[in-house]
């Protein structure tokens, strides 16, 4: 058995959507009896909000519920009347349509005639509240017998006082009663009506705020939960999973009998597009189709469960470098290594697998001229063209030839290098050569120490320098690494570059590799 208990309450200026119980009923039923059994079956529902505004309109609807038999078609006639207030508070019609008249407290009446001579009622106590200074929250409360206590508050907006002096009164302590402090706690199923006063304030304002308290209602429930095993899984491409699903009705036992409705959601990529990672089979049977996150969701009389599949490459390739610049007409190695995938960390092995393939290579430029940037051999030697512009990237995809190995491709991306003008003067006439140290700098981006300083002179047969001779430095990649006129060298972006250092016609490179 599942127990509903509708415990729904409202702040003050803010309207909430509730279902209400009130079980009571009157009229003859086939032995003659002038008052239904209270275990007849039936339960009449109010949904509509509980505190409103002047000039605020709302609908209420009434559902006549059968514990067996679900809802029952029935008419319902409405009334309202007036439990605090100067005059009528609200006007309800035939329809359910009610507008709140003034301040006050109301109440409205839901009469269905359900046959047999029997008739069930319902009632809902509507607040309606004037905006102004003192506020007592929440506005109106629902809840059932023994239910936690709830703490009124009131809050005061207007000249300072000393003392607000508040003060709580319950109209029917047999229903609810209220601490000197506000707490209010629920006694008896019934309606009632705290009173909240504020003394210390001109006028003495007071709030009243409706209680009503049910009793709890006892509803079967075919099923109450749906438990899917196993819960979460990693498949390759290929590969399936048979899936199932554990049915439990309200009282905990599970249930054997019921149908099952399998369905997967899947991911979307950036165009809104579904990605189809895998099927299912009315029996519950997952096969793994491509890469990518699905779930499975098992679905009996309304009621779900889900369990998430990660469908993942078998191996995935490593290019390197991953990303670089390279100047025009000048050529990178690039190299490839397979890895296989440990489906449990959903990571990438940190050990290549035992028997590489032989990797294909390609240079991706989508039929967009602009991505044209050069070609690559079956080595993976990239060479790129002379006529293209510095700054312009390309892309190099490197896949698996081998069909018995399933393989993510690898991907690296270019950047066309800007080299610097370099621009070495005359030589000097004792000049013979040009010393540098050191020759080869590596540059680690993530580290934070891209700087680093060449030593350069220029020297004379016997290995003196050459006083006076000028050095110029120049990059051929100035999007990896640039030099300014003292050789500072500074790594911009992973990939390599060569600086020259020259005096005249003697010059000596130097090689930078960055890495992230």
């Amino acid at each position: 058995m599942i127990k509903f208990i509708f415990n729904l309450k409202s702040i003050a200026g803010i309207t909430l959507s509730i279902s209400l119980l009130l079980l009571s009923g009157c009229g003859s039923d086939k032995n003659g009896s002038d008052t239904p059994e209270p275990d007849d079956g039936f339960a009449l529902f109010i949904d509509g909000p509980i505190a409103l505004q002047p000039g605020n309109t709302a609908s209420y609807t009434a559902v006549l519920m059968s514990v067996l038999n679900g809802e029952v078609d029935a008419n319902v006639e409405w009334s309202e009347s007036t439990l605090a207030g100067d005059g009528p508070v609200v006007s309800i019609n035939s329809n359910g349509n009610l507008e709140a008249l003034r301040f006050g407290v109301a109440k409205i009446t839901a009469t269905v005639e359900a046959g047999d001579g029997l008739t069930y009622t319902a009632s809902l106590p509507v607040s309606v509240t004037l905006p102004g200074t003192f506020v007592v929250t929440p506005a109106a409360i629902i809840a059932s017998v023994n239910e936690s206590p709830i703490q009124l508050e009131t809050v005061y907006m207007g000249p300072s006082v000393k003392d607000l002096n508040i003060t709580y009164e319950s109209g029917d302590a047999q229903v609810a009663t209220v601490s000197n402090t506000g707490l209010v706690s629920f006694v008896g199923a019934g309606e009632a009506v705290i009173t909240v006063q504020a003394g210390g304030i001109e006028g003495s304002p007071l709030q009243e705020v409706p209680i009503l308290v049910i009793q709890e209602v006892d509803v079967p429930l075919p099923v109450a939960r749906v438990d899917i095993q196993p819960g979460n899984t990693t498949l390759f491409p290929g590969e399936t999973q048979l899936f199932e699903a554990s049915v439990f009705n309200g009282e905990g036992n599970r249930v054997t009998d019921k149908s099952v409705s399998w369905k997967l959601v899947f991911e979307t990529d950036e165009d809104g597009l579904e990605i189809e990672a895998g099927s299912i089979s009315t029996s519950g049977l997952f096969e793994a189709m491509s890469y990518g996150k699905v779930q499975v969701v098992a679905t009996v009389e309304g009621v779900s469960d889900i369990a998430s599949v990660f469908v993942i490459p078998e191996n995935v390739i490593i290019s390197d470098p991953l990303s670089t610049g390279i100047p025009a007409g000048s050529t990178k190695q690039f190299s490839a290594v397979v890895y296989p995938m440990n489906r449990e960390t959903l990571s990438v092995s940190p050990d290549p697998l035992e028997e590489q393939p032989k990797i294909e290579w390609v240079m991706l430029d989508f039929g967009i001229p602009q991505f044209s940037i050069g070609t690559v051999d079956e080595q993976g030697l990239v060479t790129i063209n002379e006529d293209v512009l510095p700054g312009a990237l390309g892309f190099l995809m490197a896949s698996s030839k081998d069909d018995q190995i399933n393989a993510y491709p690898g991907f690296s991306t270019i950047n066309v290098g800007i080299a610097s003008d370099c621009d070495c003067g005359v030589t000097d006439p004792a000049a013979v050569a040009v010393s540098v140290e050191p020759v080869e700098v590596n540059i680690s981006l993530s580290s934070g120490i891209l700087n680093q300083q060449l030593t350069a002179r220029v020297v004379d047969a016997g290995n003196l320098t050459v006083g006076g001779a000028s050095i110029s430095y120049c990059s051929d990649n100035e999007t990896v690494a640039a030099v300014d006129e003292t050789g500072e060298i500074i790594g911009l972006a992973v990939g390599t570059a060569t600086i020259t250092v020259c005096h005249g016609t003697l010059e000596e490179q130097v090689t930078v590799n960055v890495s992230f």
